[in-house]
């Protein structure tokens, strides 16, 4: 199904919004497969990588050495696109960390 990856995309962030781990792990372990790809939902509307909301669900779970890792994954993934917004928001989220 071609809106499945961005379905469950919006699952993850919606679990991070809401601090629901539990459903949050559900979803962290359905994205892994897609790691290093980009969410792509609808007609071509790129959401964000998966690796920075595997970052943010691993940050959920409280793994932050799980986190970091994603989200220079993501950081790779997006500066070698030239994703340079997705990219400032993953430099924020690894700001966090200090």
């Amino acid at each position: 199904d071609w809106c499945w990856v961005g379905t469950v995309h919006a699952l993850g962030e919606l679990a991070v919004a809401l601090d629901d781990r539990e459903r949050g792990a559900g979803v962290e372990e359905a994205l892994q497969a897609f790691s290093g790809q980009f969410v792509l939902t609808g007609c071509m509307y790129v959401s964000g990588s998966v690796d920075a909301t595997l970052g943010r669900l691993a940050r959920l779970r409280g793994d932050d050495a799980e986190a970091r890792r994603r989200f220079e994954s993501a950081l790779d993934l997006e500066e070698g696109s030239g994703a340079v917004l997705f990219a400032e928001q993953t430099r924020r989220e690894l700001s966090r960390d200090g």
